[in-house]
């Protein structure tokens, strides 16, 4: 396979930051906005200043909003919301040419349908399918500060030959066969890091972070290998990587979500902080806590942010529940 012609959908900060690492691994890049007047501003200024502040956006890149554009490409990228992918495919299926690879870039489940984003796009289109995750901040792939990520598909060989495309002497592309596991870290480590936002935001120290983060890498495995997936890939770039970058930082949405939270006891406050901006994790942890159920696998910490969000249970009550353990082995 031989992609050159790459269509990126969605000018927000990753899809900008994809596109300016594709022209330097060589491709030429469309990259599609959701609207005329966003095409038209960073095609005539050479700037995403609302997502990617001081970054310059280099002639070789292309910006529409018409999607038309897909239909010249080898590969599509689409750099949209997780939560937005199933409206966001109905609306670009009848320009996606049959039989182009699609690499999805969000992390997250599906909380209309419980399904992983792989299988949302299964549903509509026939196009072979990768999925690009792992520690990856937008802003440093665009400053192209070295970066490792991983892309997952459900061969290796289409795994690698996607990978290949998008690889340079900064962004390297490792690849799995892994999808489901790949797809189970992304989701889970945006929940676990909205709670270790909460208890940064409460003033607890480390060792209460480290022990979080560890039990919550333990909630990844237990639903991913439940699922199928390979153990593996939780202690590689797309589980723990991916993990404590976004559950330690925050650059992270989810973690300074959660950190606002702890801060002022106050969900309207974070909620109100971060509006206009995706937490991917609200989302995720009510699609989480059917997927536990399904699969009947203990998630504790993903069970109380949930609760915290959506059954409005006392924050600290839920702090209380974050680290308890109802086990005397560590499972």
């Amino acid at each position: 396979m031989s992609f050159k012609e790459i269509a990126i959908y969605g000018s927000g900060a990753f899809g900008t930051a994809m596109a300016l690492s594709c022209v330097r691994a060589g491709c030429n890049v469309t990259l599609i906005a959701r609207d005329d007047a966003t095409a038209e501003f960073i095609q005539s200024s050479r700037k995403n200043e609302k997502y990617l502040p001081g970054i310059e956006i280099p002639q070789p890149i292309q910006v529409t909003a018409n999607l038309a554009a897909l239909t010249q490409s080898d590969l599509v990228v689409l750099a949209t919301p997780a939560q937005s992918l199933f409206t966001i495919l109905n609306t670009l299926k009848p320009f996606l040419k049959r039989d182009v690879p699609i690499i999805i870039c969000a992390k997250g489940i599906d909380k209309t349908h419980y399904l992983l984003l792989s299988d949302i796009v299964k549903q509509q289109v026939t196009s072979p399918i990768g999925l690009l995750s792992g520690p990856s901040f937008a802003i440093e792939i665009a400053q192209n500060q070295p970066t490792a990520v991983m892309l997952a598909a459900e061969s290796l060989d289409l795994a690698i030959a996607l990978s290949q495309p998008l690889r340079h002497e900064t962004f390297r592309c490792y690849a799995t066969n892994d999808l489901i596991g790949t797809q189970i870290a992304g989701a889970v480590k945006n929940v676990i890091a909205i709670a270790s936002g909460i208890v940064y935001g409460k003033s607890f120290g480390n060792n209460t972070r480290a022990a979080l983060l560890s039990r919550g890498l333990a909630e990844m495995c237990r639903l991913g290998l439940a699922m199928g997936a390979k153990s593996e890939t939780f202690l590689g770039l797309a589980g723990m990587g991916d993990l404590l970058l976004t559950g330690t930082s925050e650059q992270s949405r989810n973690f300074r979500f959660g950190k606002i939270w702890g801060e002022t006891n106050s969900k309207q406050a974070a909620v109100t902080t971060m509006q206009g901006k995706v937490v991917e994790g609200v989302a995720t942890a009510e699609a989480l806590q059917s997927l536990a159920t399904q699969y009947q696998v203990r998630m504790p910490i993903c069970k109380s942010v949930h609760d915290l969000i959506y059954k409005d249970i006392p924050l600290e009550m839920v702090i209380k529940s974050l680290l308890a353990s109802q086990s005397d082995v560590e499972i």
